[in-house]
């Protein structure tokens, strides 16, 4: 019985292990247009894909729509977090015109090397 009941220990904490938060966008809190966005730490979890979390896919069109055109605080261009949140975001069927400035940094960067 004692080994029964360490075995089953182990497996839930084996399983708890692997299973890792969800990444979450990083909507800055603010009032919709930001003065200028931050990166995003990750790239877009289980969560944001189609049909996964109504929800959470209305948050990340709301924040890309309502800032459209704005630029990162620090100056910096987009990075790959970045582009795969731009990426979801027309994945989901917004207008890609509104985060052509992230995604076209992208091909950019890729002819100049």
């Amino acid at each position: 019985m004692t080994k029964l009941v360490l075995t089953l220990v182990l497996a839930a904490a084996a399983v708890t292990a692997c299973s890792a938060p969800d990444p979450r966008l990083n909507t800055q809190g603010g009032a919709y247009p930001l003065g200028c966005l931050e990166h995003q730490r990750s790239s877009p979890g289980r969560s944001y894909a189609a049909g996964a979390s109504t929800g959470r896919s209305l948050e990340l069109l709301r924040y890309y729509t309502a800032n459209r055109g704005v630029r990162y605080c620090d100056g910096e261009p987009a990075t790959g977090s970045d582009r795969a949140w731009a990426e979801r975001y027309v994945a989901l069927g917004a207008d890609p015109a509104n985060v052509a400035g992230i995604l076209n940094q992208s091909i950019q960067d890729a002819r100049s090397t």
